[in-house]
């Protein structure tokens, strides 16, 4: 008895403490460990939280917004939208991802690729299906 209570205590903490929403993966991938090893992630679904900023020729997910404002593409994944049209893409607004979620903490939900996107200064590319803005 005091097993199957201590199992479903361990459970509600595992929800309870993950980052993003429970859509479509149970876990955020720490974005430490995609850099790490990405081997493991490779054509995987992944939930990644992380600084998102949008610019021409830098739509990346950074680990920080230091990392951003000082472009340290090491801990950076390059970041692509599914499909050819943004409104593909499950958002929780009406207005464009631009306006919206550039230069914002966020948690998005997509596909992950060692591939990099911007000539091989990112480390692995995303394949967003979901983005969401996280409060920080």
């Amino acid at each position: 008895m005091n097993r199957l209570i201590v199992f479903f205590m361990f459970i509600s903490l595992m929800v309870l403490s993950s980052g993003c929403q429970q859509y479509p993966f149970k876990e955020t991938q720490a974005f430490v460990d995609i850099l790490a090893h990405p081997q493991r992630y490779d054509k995987r679904g992944v939930c990644i939280e992380g600084y998102l900023k949008m610019e021409f020729e830098d739509t990346a997910l950074y680990m920080t917004k230091d990392h951003a404002e000082h472009l340290l593409f090491s801990y950076a994944i390059w970041v692509d939208w599914m499909g050819d049209e943004e409104d593909q893409l499950s958002v929780e607004a009406d207005f464009p991802l631009e306006e919206h979620y550039a230069n914002k903490y966020v948690c998005v939900w997509g596909r992950y690729d060692i591939e990099s996107g911007a000539d091989g200064f990112n480390q692995g590319r995303i394949t967003v299906w979901r983005i969401i803005e996280m409060e920080k």
